[in-house]
């Protein structure tokens, strides 16, 4: 019987400088965070959903995802079922990973002149393989890095 492994995330969140006063009104207005819809099985693959809040237009975004030991990176994909992706944006999301392939930085460029408006929802769904050595429990993929333009 194969064991049950779960990620539970930690987002960070880009505070481009501001002062720790300021983390709350950007936690409010900015950020990508991580979710695991249900928890992954040891020896096989599971998705993360990663989610954008966003108060203003963005034309483009990134991000890097630091995954724990045992969880590698296998695919992104910006096919997302709730339509988060305006119409003629064209989602194009492409990656560079470590040679471990547990830390992936991901870029999102759409069509030039249409950009995602100022909503909550998932922008991409992160496919990693874990590995049948990894011990049940809870995880947590850190987002870092984050950048939207």
């Amino acid at each position: 019987m194969k064991k049950l492994f779960s990620l539970i995330s930690l987002f960070l969140l880009c505070l481009c400088g501001m002062a720790a006063e300021d983390v709350t009104t950007m936690a409010e207005m900015y950020h990508i965070y991580p979710y695991a819809e249900a928890p992954g099985q040891t020896g096989s693959s599971s998705e993360i959903l990663l989610i954008m809040k966003n108060r203003t237009a963005i034309a483009t975004w990134s991000c890097t995802l630091e995954l724990p030991e045992g969880v590698t990176f296998s695919s992104v994909s910006a096919d997302i079922e709730d339509g988060r992706y305006p119409e003629g944006y064209n989602a194009e999301i492409t990656h560079t990973q470590n040679e471990a392939g547990n830390v992936v930085t991901l870029t999102c460029h759409g069509t030039e002149g249409v950009s995602l408006t100022g909503t909550d929802g998932a922008v991409a769904v992160v496919t990693v393989d874990v590995a049948k050595s990894v011990t049940p429990g809870d995880y947590e993929v850190v987002v870092s890095n984050i950048l939207l333009e």
